[in-house]
């Protein structure tokens, strides 16, 4: 499993983040996903057997946000 911190511009309330972070946590493969509005920070564990950054990107996407970077750290 990966932890994927992926930031995130156009997160401007709670409510959007809540939306991003259902249509995120659907993906196949995710196990985990938060989203901050203040911050526009996503953390996202996923499986990159399942799941690639580029599913997360357009799933951000997808739901009218810009995707700005990414960074990762492995998790046990």
């Amino acid at each position: 499993m990966r932890t994927g911190k992926l930031m995130v511009s156009g997160i401007t309330c709670a409510g959007w983040a809540r939306e991003l972070q259902s249509a995120l946590k659907s993906l196949n493969g995710v196990n985990d996903a938060r989203v901050t509005a203040g911050s526009g920070e996503a953390e996202v564990v996923f499986d990159e057997k399942q799941t690639t950054l580029d599913d997360l990107k357009i799933a951000i996407m997808q739901q009218g946000f810009t995707f700005c970077a990414s960074y990762y750290s492995l998790t046990n």
